[in-house]
């Protein structure tokens, strides 16, 4: 099923509010060079303030960044969910201004450590946590007073630092001293530091799901793998010819991918989380650095900044399926699942870049401030905020009049995920991704169904169903509790080997090439139900337990069922004629009758085998073919029907042929000669025709 939901129709509003230094980060890449083309030491007048346009609704949902920058590749920036604020982090002036994100507002400038270079939000505490590379420490501000609660010494120059919601540890990449920090986000006190072995550590992937801690080198050309539950190292992983620029961790496929610092490869390598090797290297444009991971799609995304282009990676085959062309220089790629759209900041052509994920067309492109450096998005309201590092300000990328359903869950261990189908787009969350929303463009009634892990019902919820949106955003709150779940399966038969076939619950289409199909982890209620019929002209029935169901309709599941379901495909026969016949012939076979004028082909519809016909005309006429059949295999069939007269004179069974009568004056009078088999014992003479019509025999034959 082709999804419904529209992308969301933007406007940009920009609005300057001179506030203090509100500078994206800017620190010294490799050679002395900053990732803005600065001298290294080069200062800036930084960003200032937003205000827009456009809806306010102020639903909350999860949405975090994809990435984490190396050197602070671009402006550090983050929208908390919990309070709707904006956070970025400004290098030069160390600080970071907290925006309203509804009104567009500053709503404070708080000052924190020298040089911040990264932001992460702790989703239970709501506080935000602060790396400063210029003073080797880490500031924790308070989402609710905005003030610095705590600061907390770390390792040389951290760059990089990500919370893990599974553990409420706080980790930290620490690029001058070679070490990870980990701070307990309870306390806000570092418990461990684990040695990398070599310095340059400048990205960090957190998979919450699979406990992992994921630290790239891109000095060494290394990955190393941080055990999340014993905050161990546990291996490194080389991603040869080329150090990871950044790293973007992807729960649901078990994959992490790291663009490579290569000046020779423009690569992607692939890693598998279950067996922590490489296990592909994808080429993509000319100097691949920021990426972002869109979960919905399984796609991952790559701003290649040498070719102005981005790389659209598939999860599951790890291939290029699309290169879609954007601005000069893109510096920061997000993903927003809700509004099903991709955000590419421009730096060298101030403008950003929308793509629609679903078709990975570019949409628009919309005009920002100076060097756009940061993306941040609410995928609530479908605003989009964008720092500019060059004009000291940050534009709002407003959506269109569109209403919002979220799906929001509670229950869930760690480790766990589950799936809400909504108007047939696939959303797929876990314990730290506990909301999901989606963005519909009209009022209406939309399909939806929700499904966790095994062992796990819906309670609070029915399963699935319709929700009906009329004028308001709509939230839908449920829980997961530990209970055995039922696995709705169907099987076919009749449809030729490697055909695909499809069936839809609840909006959920899968499709499959095999001879079964399920649906595991659901909780029993009512779901509704079809089969797609993947050729035309097929009849299908279905069964369970022997008792014929619909083919499309409301399925009652109380425990593990399977449909079987039955495709019986037809292929023309056509009969065509031929002979002396003027009149109308039919042909019945299998209980059907068709009929048609001379000259006109008939043509019937049936299954694989072999099937009997007959074919009737008017009297006087006869057709050959004795007995009928004819062969179905896999194809069209054809037949051709001769008709023939029957003949209308009387036979004449000849015993003996009287002395002195000739064959020709015989047939004369009594017509055409049929021979019985018991004149077979006759022995007739030699005659001789004599062509002036007397015939003459030597001799009277005699019966034996």
């Amino acid at each position: 099923m082709a999804p419904r939901l529209l992308p969301a129709l933007l406007s940009a509003v920009v609005v300057t509010l001179t506030t203090s230094v509100l500078a994206s980060a800017f620190a010294a890449g490799p050679g002395g060079v900053s990732h803005f083309g600065l001298p290294s030491g080069s200062t800036r007048s930084p960003p200032a303030s937003v205000a827009e346009t456009g809806p306010r609704e102020r639903t909350q949902v999860a949405v975090t960044p994809a990435v984490t920058p190396p050197y602070s590749f671009f402006s550090a920036m983050e929208f908390d969910t919990a309070n709707g604020n904006v956070y970025v982090a400004n290098w030069d002036s160390s600080n970071v201004t907290v925006i309203d994100g509804a009104t567009g507002s500053i709503v404070a400038n708080v000052t924190v450590g020298s040089n911040p270079d990264a932001l992460a939000i702790d989703g239970t505490a709501g506080e935000v946590y602060v790396a400063n590379s210029g003073s080797s420490n880490v500031s924790v501000i308070s989402g609710s007073s905005n003030t610095v609660v705590a600061t907390i010494g770390v390792g040389r120059a951290p760059v990089a630092l990500s919370w893990d919601g599974a553990n409420g540890d706080v980790y930290v990449a620490n690029s001058d001293s070679g070490n990870v920090s980990v701070i307990d986000a309870a306390t806000n006190k570092v418990v461990d530091s684990i040695s990398v072995v070599d310095f340059s550590d400048e990205s960090l992937a957190v998979d919450s799901e699979n406990g992992a801690v994921y630290v790239g080198n891109f000095g060494s050309y290394l990955v190393y793998l941080i055990n999340g539950t014993t905050n161990t190292l546990s291996t490194t992983i080389p991603t040869s010819g080329g150090g990871p620029w950044s790293l973007a961790s992807d729960p649901v496929n078990g994959e992490v991918y790291a663009p490579k610092n290569s000046s020779s490869l423009d690569q992607v390598a692939v890693i598998n989380e279950s067996t922590n090797k490489v296990i592909a290297n994808v080429t993509v444009g000319a100097d691949p650095r920021p990426l972002a991971v869109d979960p919905a799609n399984d796609e991952v995304y790559v701003a290649n900044m040498g070719s102005d282009n981005v790389s659209v990676i598939s999860g599951a085959t790890n291939t290029v399926v699309a290169t879609v062309s954007v601005g000069s220089g893109p510096i920061a790629v997000v993903v927003d699942n809700t509004a099903g759209l991709v955000y590419v900041a421009n730096q060298g052509s101030d403008n950003v870049t929308v793509i629609n994920a679903s078709t990975n067309v570019a949409e628009r492109t919309v005009s920002t401030g100076s060097e756009p450096s940061a993306i941040a998005v609410d995928s609530a309201t479908g605003r989009a905020y964008v720092s500019n590092y060059g004009s000291s300000n940050v534009t709002t990328i407003a959506a269109g009049q569109n209403h919002v359903v979220s799906f929001n869950e509670t229950g869930l261990p760690h480790g766990k995920t589950w799936t809400v189908v909504f108007d047939g787009v696939v959303g797929v969350g876990s314990a730290t991704l506990s909301s999901r929303a989606f963005r519909v463009a009209s009022e209406g009634t939309y399909s939806y169904l929700v499904s966790g892990p095994r062992g796990y019902r819906v309670s609070g919820l029915a399963p699935s169903g319709v929700i009906l949106v009329n004028g308001a955003n709509v939230t839908e709150t449920f829980e997961f509790v530990k209970q055995a779940t039922v696995t709705l399966s169907f099987s076919e038969m009749g449809l030729p080997r490697g055909q695909p076939w499809c069936v839809e619950i609840g909006g959920w289409q899968t499709c499959s090439t095999s001879r079964a199909d399920r649906y595991a982890n659901l909780t029993p209620g009512d779901y509704p139900y079809a089969v797609v019929s993947p050729i035309s002209g097929q009849t299908i029935t279905a069964r369970d337990d022997g008792l014929s169901q619909s083919t499309t309709g409301t399925f009652t599941l109380s425990g593990s069922t399977t449909l079987r379901l039955k495709f019986v495909y037809t292929y023309p026969v056509t009969f065509t004629e031929s002979g002396p016949y003027s009149g109308t012939w039919a042909v019945s076979t299998k209980g059907m009758t068709l009929s048609n004028a001379t000259g006109n082909p008939i043509t019937l519809r049936l299954p694989n085998g072999t099937f009997r016909y007959k074919v009737s005309a008017e009297s006087g006429f006869t057709s050959t073919g004795a007995p009928a059949r004819v062969t179905v295999d896999g194809g069209a069939a054809s037949v051709v029907v001769v008709f023939r007269a029957k003949s209308s004179e009387t036979p004449v069974f000849v015993r003996f042929i009287p002395s002195g009568l000739g064959l020709a004056s015989l047939s004369t009078v009594v017509g055409p000669l049929r021979w019985r088999r018991s004149c077979a014992s006759v022995r007739l003479p030699k005659f001789a025709y004599n062509p002036t019509g007397a015939d003459s025999f030597p001799g009277t034959p005699r019966p034996r």
